[in-house]
């Protein structure tokens, strides 16, 4: 923050200077006392730097005459013309350019148009080169009693060129050098001792707002240290730190300053869109750090002059909003920055001539800086107490709360026991939902296997009956060709028989072929070729029925329900049973005619294909060797318009326990991995959704029988399974 300082250029001490007589032109020193030269002084602005030493010598027109000591930043050189004369009893004097930062100061006594004495200070040369180990820049002369001399010099800098001449003894210059760094020691102890004491207030709080203030505070007096010159006293053999460090520091303190700003006026809440202007100064700033670091020094500065006036403008009117929203320690946050601005603007007042330069008017800014630091303290001070207070009384609305919440947990207790009732109660219905409900997931998840093992079985069934129904389709197509070539064939040959025995019965290769015709026994050949044939046409002819009853069987374009022979599909899952049923179990068959039934096909083929599967099984596993296992299939019409199919077997029967059970899902009573207990169950399902029923007749020991009755006319139910 207080960028603003390098166009005011404060804190160079010195006394009041009086006893200053001029004469047109000539500096009359009539006194020991130190004097502050504001008139009486010449000057000349050289831009360009075209103009040297001798040059300014020779010409006389150049200068004007000096009104006052504000120049601000120059470009190039800005050369002071003083003729002095002395008046005194002594003759070794020096003069003073009261500032820190000048970069360049070429001095030369004249003496009737000769340069009798050169010499250089400022930040561009070691500080050990000085006349003078001061910081501000400081030359001697001699000048003898009554005696005239000319003055020249020649001063460049990055900085605004605010501050007078001062002229006085040489040997009064200790005595105001130290008077300079007791100033200097007195405002840095102050502002030390504030430093830490804030710094040990954070530590004991924690508050970030200390911090930032902290680190303010460090940063504005390292700044203001800068400006009275002390790095030069230990980095002066550096001029580049010099020329940087200021600026750094400078816009350090201006980043802290703006934290801090955020952070103690609760911008956040009170003031979320004004936190953006704020954005645009730390842009500013990090474009000084640019331009220092890359040399431009002038252009730092003068982007930090309008750092500083925007930063103090834009905060007073922040300040002034939030105290309007209510936030009390705004209301010393604003006293302490009017009282800066106050110091600033004595201060620019005293560099534009409007008011005397003294001790006072000099020292305005740190004057001001250390009334701001003093009153910020007592913002934070205030801060914290308002927050102590805002911190007990949210306390005290806590308790209140707690002791609310109590009153309404003793009311709603009684309450709570209702609702557990009324909850429980509910639970109950739930939990009677949920038991339907996993009733019906049990449902589909018989369905899903259902529909897989099914699409399975038909893809397979259909595949393998597509597969074989080609070849087969082509032997049988063939043997009847075949068989009559075959006869041709031998009738060609009996013929050649005949004629041969009736030509040449003594023929030696006739004889031959006639004990060939004997060893090869050619009549029960031929007998057993039309033997080979008949059997490879009755093979393929049963081999192209079980191909038919794949493919009724699959009837996977009968997702439907349609008119369907059901004895057609009961005739096809026979036929794919027969290698499970050959030479053990027989199966009798007493079909009568009866309607074809709407229905879905595959599903009643199914029905079958489990309903025969399962008793086969039974009988094969409880039968004894030499039983006389049988299976007999009814199928009729009854009246109703309904058909009815008849499974019975006489195997070891099913107990009256099972019977009630043996329709539910999963259940077997086989041993554990051969069986899904799925097979019953799906039967049920598919006759339910075909309206029909489904009992069964069984004893211990004397067999079961399955008794299936379905409407003739029929439309698929709900619980249909697709």
């Amino acid at each position: 923050m207080k960028n603003i300082y390098y166009s005011l250029l404060l804190l160079l001490p010195f006394f009041v200077f009086s006893n200053l007589f001029a004469s047109e032109s000539t500096i009359e020193i009539n006194s020991t006392e130190t004097a502050i030269v504001n008139s009486s002084v010449d000057y000349f602005i050289d831009s360009e730097g075209k103009f040297n030493v001798d040059d300014i010598i020779n010409s006389r027109d150049l200068f004007n005459p000096m009104e006052g000591s504000y120049f601000g930043s120059v470009e190039g050189s800005l050369w002071y013309k003083l003729r002095i004369k002395n008046n005194t009893g002594s003759d070794e004097f020096f003069v003073e350019l009261p500032s820190a930062l000048i970069n360049s100061v070429n001095f030369y006594q004249i003496d009737n148009g000769k340069i009798i004495k050169h010499n250089k200070s400022g930040l561009d040369y070691p500080f050990s080169k000085r006349e003078v180990s001061f910081q501000n820049t400081q030359f001697s002369f001699y000048l003898a009693q009554d005696s005239v001399t000319d003055i020249l010099l020649e001063v460049s800098s990055d900085y605004a060129i605010t501050y007078p001449l001062v002229i006085g003894e040489f040997s009064q210059l200790s005595s105001a050098n130290n008077d300079k760094d007791i100033w200097i020691v007195i405002y840095a102890t102050f502002m030390l001792a504030m430093i830490l004491y804030n710094f040990f207030i954070y530590i004991s709080i924690r508050d970030i707002s200390y911090m930032y203030y902290v680190l303010y505070t460090v940063f504005i007096l390292l700044t203001q240290l800068g400006l009275e010159g002390i790095f030069l006293r230990y980095f002066g053999e550096n001029p580049s730190f010099n020329t940087k460090v200021l600026v750094v520091l400078s816009s350090l303190s201006g980043f802290f300053f703006i934290f801090f700003a955020d952070n103690f006026l609760k911008l956040k809440i009170y003031g979320k869109r004004l936190r953006k202007g704020y954005l645009g100064l730390l842009v500013i700033y990090m474009l000084a750090l640019i331009f220092v670091f890359v040399g431009k020094i002038n252009m730092s500065t003068q982007l930090l002059d309008l750092g500083g006036a925007y930063g103090a403008i834009f905060t007073l009117l922040v300040a002034i909003m939030v105290l309007k929203k209510g936030f009390k320690p705004a209301g010393f946050f604003l006293v302490s920055w009017i009282v800066f601005l106050v110091g600033i603007t004595i201060y620019v007042m005293k560099n534009q001539g409007l008011l005397e330069f003294n001790m006072f008017t000099n020292h305005t800014l740190q004057i001001g800086t250390v009334i701001e630091v003093m009153l910020l303290s007592f913002a934070l001070a205030d801060r914290i107490n308002l927050l102590k207070k805002e911190k007990a009384k949210i306390q005290k609305q806590q308790l209140d709360t707690l002791a609310e919440n109590q009153r309404i947990i003793a009311e709603q207790n009684v309450i709570l026991e209702e609702k557990v009732q009324e909850r429980t109660e509910e639970l109950e219905t739930t939990n009677f939902e949920l038991n339907k409900t996993m009733e019906n997931l049990q449902s589909a998840q018989i369905k899903l296997i259902e529909q897989e093992k099914m699409a399975s079985l038909g893809q397979l069934t259909a595949g393998i009956a597509h597969e074989i129904n080609n070849p087969i389709n082509f032997v049988l197509s063939n043997i009847k060709p075949l068989s009559q070539d075959v006869s041709d064939i031998m009738e060609v040959l009996k013929r050649y028989k005949d004629v041969a025995s009736k030509e040449m019965p003594e023929n030696v290769e006739y004889l031959k072929i006639v004990e060939l015709e004997e060893d090869l026994d050619i009549e029960y050949t031929s007998n057993e070729i039309y033997d080979l044939l008949g059997g490879i046409e009755e093979g393929a002819n049963r081999t192209r029925y079980v191909v038919r009853g794949l493919r009724t069987f699959s009837r996977l374009d009968e997702a439907v329900f349609k008119a369907t022979d059901l004895l057609e599909g009961l005739d096809s899952t026979l036929s794919l049973l027969t290698n499970q049923t050959k030479n053990e179990v027989r199966i009798v068959r007493d079909f009568e005619a009866i309607p074809k039934v709407e229905c879905n096909g595959s599903k009643m083929n199914q029905v079958f294909m489990n309903l025969l599967t399962n008793s086969i099984q039974a009988l094969k596993e409880n039968a004894e060797k030499g039983d006389d296992l049988e299976i007999k299939i009814t199928a009729k019409a009854i009246n109703g318009g309904n058909v009815q199919f008849s499974f019975k077997d006489n195997g070891p029967g099913i107990s009256e326990e099972n019977q009630k059970k043996i329709f539910e899902p999963f259940f077997t009573t086989k041993d554990v991995g051969k069986g899904t207990g799925l097979g019953l169950s799906i039967v049920f399902k598919v006759i339910d959704s075909h309206n029909g029923t489904i009992e069964i007749n069984s004893e211990q020991g004397k067999g079961a029988e399955f008794l299936i009755t379905l409407p003739i006319k029929n439309k698929p139910n709900e619980n249909i399974t697709k």
